[in-house]
C-alpha cells in the first residue's frame, strides 16, 4: 500500500520564452476536475438510458508560503522589471515639537511636504535636513501627526496593465509517495500539465500579525494535436544523494 504526506513543489515554465518560476515552498497544492454529464432519460418511468460527458476541465491551485512576485506577474501577462524607479510618497508619522516644530526620521530630505496634524487638518511644510515649522501647529505641542513628502525610489517594478493577461505556461507538480508497511520513500510523484494559464483572478490579503500566503490558480487546457492535458508519472524514488 502506498500514501501520500507531503506538498508537491511547483515549476511553471513560461511557453513564449522558457522562463521558469520554481517553489518549493507551497503550503497546499490541489488539482481539481469537472465534467459536464447529461443524463439522457427516456422509456417507461423515464429512467436514465446513458450519459453524455463532455468538457473536461482541470484547475490547479497552490497556496505558497512566501510571497514571489513572479507569480503576481504571471497572472497580470508582464515581466518583473528590474532597475525601475517610481516617486513614492513617505508617510512619517512624528511628534510635534515646541514652536510647531517636526523632525523627519530621514535628516537628510530637504523639500517640500504635507503636514497632516492631530485634527486632520493639512498644512504646507518646507524641510530642511529633516526639519520644518509650521507656526499654525504651535498649538498642539506633543501631539502626533504625519508628516507626508515625496521621494524616489528604486526597485523592481510589475505593471499592472488593462490590455496585458496571463500567458501560457507547462506545469510540473512533485512530491513523493511512501510505502505503508516500511513508512519509507518508495517513488517520485510527477504530475504534468503541458498547458496551464494563470487566472487573472487573485486575492492578496494583508492581516496584521498574519503571513501572506499568495494562491495562484491554474487552469489546464489540452493540446491541440494530442488531446491530451497532461499525466501521473510515478517512478523510483531518488534523492540528492543518489544523483552524485
Amino acid at each position: 500500500m502506498l500514501y501520500i504526506q507531503d506538498v508537491a513543489d511547483v515549476l511553471l515554465t513560461r511557453k513564449s520564452d522558457n522562463f521558469k518560476i520554481a517553489t518549493g515552498t507551497a503550503q497546499s497544492t490541489s488539482i481539481s476536475q469537472s465534467v459536464d454529464e447529461d443524463q439522457i432519460k427516456g422509456g417507461i418511468g423515464n429512467r436514465t438510458l446513458y450519459t453524455i460527458k463532455s468538457n473536461k476541465e482541470l484547475e490547479i491551485e497552490v497556496k505558497d508560503a512566501v510571497f514571489n512576485p513572479q507569480w503576481l506577474a504571471a497572472t497580470q501577462g508582464v515581466k518583473v522589471m528590474d532597475d525601475q524607479t517610481l516617486e513614492i510618497e513617505v508617510v512619517d508619522t512624528v511628534e510635534i515639537e515646541e514652536g510647531g516644530k517636526i523632525t523627519l526620521k530621514d535628516t537628510e530630505f530637504s523639500g517640500s511636504g504635507i503636514f497632516v496634524d492631530s485634527k486632520g487638518d493639512n498644512h504646507e511644510a518646507t524641510f530642511s535636513s529633516g526639519v520644518a515649522t509650521i507656526s499654525e501647529i504651535e498649538d498642539q505641542k506633543g501631539k502626533e501627526g504625519q508628516a507626508v513628502y515625496k521621494e524616489e525610489r528604486q526597485g523592481k517594478s510589475i505593471s499592472i496593465r488593462a490590455d496585458r493577461f496571463a500567458e501560457k505556461y507547462k506545469a510540473q507538480l512533485n512530491t513523493i509517495i511512501y510505502e505503508a508497511e516500511t513508512e519509507s520513500i518508495v517513488e517520485d510523484l510527477f504530475v504534468i500539465f503541458h498547458n496551464v494559464t494563470p487566472s487573472a483572478e487573485f486575492e492578496l490579503g494583508l492581516e496584521a500579525g498574519e503571513a501572506l500566503a499568495p494562491e495562484i490558480k491554474l487552469v489546464a487546457s489540452a493540446d491541440p494535436k494530442t488531446k491530451e492535458i497532461g499525466n501521473w508519472f510515478m517512478s523510483p524514488h531518488k534523492d540528492a544523494t543518489e544523483k552524485k
